[in-house]
């Protein structure tokens, strides 16, 4: 079986904590590579050429800004991406404003 590397990027710790439980609960092939809780911890946790997640976990918003300077970051090029948000429009309008969405 192979084995999926992934990156939770989240900057609320319950959520975090969940996140890592279900994962590691429920899906024995996929591995916890790293947890980061911001875009600045996220893009140098990429640039390390040793961390390459072939998914990542992402909350729309965190403390420091938009998740989605990091999704344009070639670091992070080749990889599946799962977003959330809390509030659903702010998703939304996140996705389509970053032209993940059409």
């Amino acid at each position: 079986m192979k084995t999926y590397n992934v990156l939770i990027v989240e900057d609320e710790i319950p959520a975090q904590t969940n996140l890592r439980r279900l994962i590691e609960t429920h899906f024995p092939d996929l591995r916890i590579a790293g947890v980061q809780s911001s875009v600045v911890g996220t893009v140098g946790w990429l640039q390390d050429s040793a961390n390459r997640p072939d998914i990542i976990f992402m909350d729309v918003q965190l403390s420091d800004g938009m998740c989605f300077g990091t999704l344009r970051s070639s670091f992070a090029s080749g990889c599946m991406f799962s977003c959330s948000s809390a509030r659903r429009q702010r998703s939304t309008a996140a996705c389509k404003s970053s032209g993940a969405m059409g």
